[in-house]
């Protein structure tokens, strides 16, 4: 079970590498900085729909999370 702090964490890891292109060393700068406060919030329904659109959500959010704590591993 994932607080909801945790999957933001994730959401923003996953914004930092996929949308923004980081690499691991650079997203995990910008975090430990705070420098990525442009990454609102996404836990509104209509929001988690355009992020994941005809999925489950928390079926995708499992996948990436266990994709991304792999890559950090």
């Amino acid at each position: 079970m994932f607080r909801k702090k945790d999957v933001e964490l994730l959401l923003r890891i996953r914004h930092l590498l996929y949308d923004r292109k980081y690499t691991i060393e650079g997203a995990r700068k910008v975090i430990a900085d705070g420098s990525d406060l442009e990454i609102v919030r996404k836990d509104t329904p209509e929001v988690q729909q355009e992020l994941f659109p005809g999925v489950d959500p928390l079926t995708e959010i499992r996948k990436q999370v266990v994709e991304i704590l792999r890559m950090l591993s």
